[in-house]
């Protein structure tokens, strides 16, 4: 089930003579990865592509061989981005970012659900037999 994409915040004013990060997304259908380069202080994430699916079996992933620097505020940018997409079920892979960003992610973004499906006992419409040696 696809779910609409909030409005995205607005990009944060830069500083004058500040470096910004470049970003860019590449993919089609159900695969899609974030390419991440230059220096990240006050740039803003892009929005998702149009035709990204938000559901079950699309799968984000990252490429930030080209990331020279960040900031904290750059683990806020991509939790903001991220967490719609993981909550209308679609799988991040974090192996691709930084791993100092890998953990704090992992903790905050929303987690498929891990546990099993309980399985439905059948309940019978009588009560069972008593048993033979309470009947003495």
């Amino acid at each position: 089930m696809s779910q609409a994409l909030p409005a995205p915040f607005p990009p944060a004013p830069a500083r004058p003579g500040a470096a910004v990060g470049q970003a860019r997304w590449e993919g089609e259908g159900r695969q899609w990865r974030l390419v991440l380069a230059g220096d990240w202080h006050d740039a803003a994430l892009p929005a998702p592509p149009a035709g990204m699916p938000v559901a079950d079996g699309t799968q984000v992933g990252f490429d930030s061989t080209a990331l020279k620097h960040w900031q904290p505020a750059f683990a806020a940018a991509l939790w903001q981005l991220l967490a719609p997409l993981a909550r209308g079920g679609v799988t991040v892979d974090m192996a691709g970012l930084p791993r100092a960003l890998q953990p704090l992610l992992a903790l905050s973004l929303p987690q498929p659900d891990v546990a099993p499906q309980r399985k439905k006992v059948a309940v019978a419409d009588e009560p069972a037999p008593e048993p033979e040696w309470r009947k003495t």
